[in-house]
């Protein structure tokens, strides 16, 4: 069976999902803010700089298990090699050097920067597998600390996790599926959120929070 065949399936229900999460976003009750500050509002009409958030900088168990002990992204920067004269590669990270996401103070540093060159707010990548949530340390601290204040919302990173092999004769090994369970998944997901999207820092538009979506016609 064709990949494509599943694709009306996923985007129905990813829409179910999004309307779910939409149709909570009108209940004040439920996603109004947890103190008085002023929520993060901002104008449909309004363009801004919004940097995507990659938390994949610090080891996790999962990782350690599928690529070896203390495994980051920061293992594979270090591995790129020059492939022409002039290729500057590896690249050596600059204000923070090889930092570590667990550490807050490297957070806070992360917006101050962000600030500075102009970016409003940072979105999160955020990964939900039925129930499971992997790479979730980063933004639970950010959420539960109350720091950094800064402008947040969240992207759905909804694909299935693979170790690629980029040799054609050679499929590549699941480590993780992505799959959608229904309306009880969909409802746990936003149960899940929840504390994020009544945050004070959470960016809205017209009173709903911005929520993506990696990829709408995902087959994996």
């Amino acid at each position: 069976l064709s990949r494509s065949a599943y694709f009306p399936e996923i985007k129905a229900n990813l829409q179910i999902f999004c309307q779910e999460l939409y149709a909570r976003s009108e209940q004040k009750s439920i996603l109004h803010a947890d103190d008085k500050a002023i929520s993060i509002e901002w104008s449909p009409g309004d363009p801004k700089f919004i940097a995507f958030y990659l938390p994949q900088y610090h080891p996790i168990p999962e990782n350690d298990a599928w690529w070896g002990k203390g495994f980051t992204e920061w293992t594979n920067v270090g591995k790129a090699k020059p492939l022409f004269h002039g290729h500057y590669q590896p690249r050596v990270p600059a204000d923070l050097g090889y930092y570590d996401l667990r550490v807050p103070e490297t957070r806070e540093k992360q917006a101050q920067l962000a600030r500075e060159a102009g970016i409003e707010g940072f979105c999160y990548w955020h990964y939900w597998f039925n129930g499971r949530r992997l790479l979730d340390r980063v933004f639970r601290e950010v959420v539960e600390s109350g720091k950094p204040d800064f402008p947040f919302c969240l992207c759905w990173a909804n694909h299935s996790w693979y170790a690629k092999t980029w040799d054609p004769n050679s499929p590549d090994r699941l480590l993780i599926e992505q799959t959608y369970g229904g309306v009880d998944d969909y409802t746990a997901h936003f149960m899940e959120m929840l504390p994020a999207f009544k945050d004070k820092r959470y960016i809205r538009v017209d009173g709903k929070p911005v929520f993506g979506v990696f990829d709408i016609h995902c087959s994996d």
